[in-house]
């Protein structure tokens, strides 16, 4: 067996929030570049709305949701196992209000305001509020199960994305009034966002979404696959993967994961039955 390539569950969560943060970050700069927006201070959606910025932004805000809810996938195995006291109807719940989130923030990106604005305030809105949901959620589920650190890291986070949605709820009925404040919430709203998926980190660290390797065996056999963690009796030993075997390659389930497994081994010859 040859190890060809791993990939880290932590580097989801930083590319999730990375991507996001990038695109805002690029479209912001473009826009007042050009002067099709002031520097102090444009709501995120005023730069997504002319050319050429308006292009990256739909990429970004389609791809960053993309692994938003990959991200929560990795959070729902997660918590699945033994020491979480297994998964619960509300990690389902968790893990569906993150794909609505996904969902909203995707109509944003793909519909800007200029071109239906109630389209696109509609998505921002499903978006800021289901994720605020699974904000609270996945924070509640880990506080006796992860470092201090994180724990607190997601209250803190969570309790500064409730407050900007309500200040924007707020400051919205007086919108030429309070522009740079609704503007200010809404920047701080998405950045705590991006600041929360990055934040399971954390937990992510020491596990592994896959492992690819190699078999020298030149032989080819077989297979079977089982999600029982106990072996039939004619098997010796099995190889844990998280993905089936195809044709010489797999991808092992890490032995500290909290991922599910799946097991593979040969099937007996009739000899040996």
């Amino acid at each position: 067996m040859e190890r060809v390539a791993k990939l880290r569950a932590d580097w989801v969560s930083i590319s999730a929030a990375s991507v996001g943060t990038l695109t805002i970050g690029i479209c912001y700069y473009l826009a007042v570049r050009l002067g099709h927006v002031p520097a102090w201070l444009p709501m995120i959606s005023d730069c997504a709305v002319n050319a050429p910025e308006k292009y990256p932004f739909r990429v970004g805000m389609i791809v960053a949701p993309c692994l938003i809810f990959i991200n929560a996938t990795l959070f729902y195995f997660y918590v699945g196992g033994s020491k979480f006291g297994g998964r619960r109807v509300v990690d389902k719940v968790a893990l569906v209000m993150c794909g609505i989130s996904a969902i909203g923030l995707m109509i944003v990106g793909a519909v800007n305001e200029q071109e239906d604005n109630s389209v696109h305030s509609a998505g921002a809105l499903v978006f800021f509020i289901a994720q605020w949901v699974f904000e609270l959620m996945a924070t509640l589920r880990l506080r006796n199960h992860s470092s201090k650190f994180s724990v607190y890291a997601k209250a803190i986070i969570s309790v500064g994305s409730f407050i900007s949605l309500a200040l924007f709820a707020i400051y919205s009925g007086h919108w030429g009034k309070y522009h740079i404040r609704i503007a200010v919430c809404e920047w701080c709203g998405v950045l705590f966002i991006m600041a929360f998926h990055l934040s399971f980190a954390c937990e992510f660290k020491d596990e592994y979404v896959c492992e690819l390797i190699t078999s020298s065996s030149s032989t080819s056999t077989s297979t079977s696959t089982s999600t029982s963690t106990s072996l039939p009796q004619h098997h010796v030993s099995a190889t844990p993967m998280i993905m089936m075997m195809n044709n010489g390659r797999a991808v092992p389930h890490h032995p500290q994961s909290q991922f599910p497994v799946v097991y593979y081994y040969p099937l007996p010859s009739a000899a040996t039955l």
